[in-house]
């Protein structure tokens, strides 16, 4: 007799386990309030409750929530909102996109042309830097500067500082050097080699079309006012290209009146 009595009191425990749940779970979507369109990976916070949900693809959410629960919502793309649950419901959020907008900024002193950009660039104080010391790694001494192979002097010496060498200290070595021909060919592509990099620096700073853009000759004229000029090759190295370029201009008003 006691069976059907304990069947339905289960029955009734298990519905109102159920309802009580249901009525803890709070579902919901949150859309764009301009193009109502969903909002993905939004964060739902339950404020009393301590626990959080994220909207999938379509903005839909599921939170654990009561009525009378705090409610906070966020996106990194829209302002945050906050409410209070009236009733535990489906509920439809509106996002409010998050403009941030700058200041107006004033730009002033700007430069005429990069030439007078250039020299306040140069202008500027310069600050020295510090050594660099890797910790752990011992100090390594300064060494002696190698120069090029052609600039080393291989000739034999049998005077020096106005008087004669003693015969003990005179490089008898050098004598096979200088008569062999692998030798002197060898200094001969040494001495070509790096005369051939001091005019390619040359000619990188000093040409016929940067001067051309400078002072706007073509033809015969052009040549005229580069033969005019005879800059020399040490003057280009020694030059930054901003000097270069105000000796160029200088020198073509020089040859514009020369030729009135």
């Amino acid at each position: 007799m006691n069976h059907p009595r304990t069947y339905i009191f289960f029955l009734f425990l298990g519905f109102y386990c159920f309802n009580l749940t249901a009525q803890e779970q709070l579902d919901g979507v949150i859309l764009d309030e301009e193009t109502r369109d969903p909002i993905e990976g939004s964060h739902v916070l339950n404020l009393s409750k301590k626990t959080m949900a994220v909207t999938n693809n379509k903005g839909e959410f599921l939170v654990q929530a009561q009525a009378f629960d705090t409610l906070l919502i966020s996106n990194v793309n829209y302002q945050r909102k906050q409410f209070i649950i009236l009733k535990p419901q489906s509920v439809i959020v509106l996002m409010t996109p998050l403009v941030i907008q700058l200041d107006e900024v004033e730009v002033s002193n700007i430069p005429i042309n990069s030439n007078i950009f250039s020299e306040k660039v140069r202008e500027l104080e310069k600050q020295k830097s510090k050594k660099l010391r890797m910790y752990g790694v011992p100090e390594a001494k300064p060494m002696a500067e190698i120069p090029p192979l052609f600039q080393v002097d291989n000739s034999l010496k049998f005077w020096e500082n106005g008087r004669i060498l003693p015969p003990h200290t005179i490089d008898i070595y050098v004598i096979p050097k200088m008569l062999s021909r692998k030798y002197k060919a060898k200094m001969k592509y040494y001495a070509l080699k790096a005369d051939k990099g001091e005019i390619t620096e040359v000619n990188k700073k000093f040409n016929r079309v940067i001067i051309k853009q400078l002072v706007k000759l073509e033809g015969d004229l052009l040549t005229d006012f580069i033969m005019f000029m005879d800059v020399e090759d040490d003057f280009i190295k020694k030059s930054s290209e901003y000097e270069i370029a105000a000796y160029i201009k200088e020198k073509y008003n020089e040859f514009m009146h020369f030729g009135e």
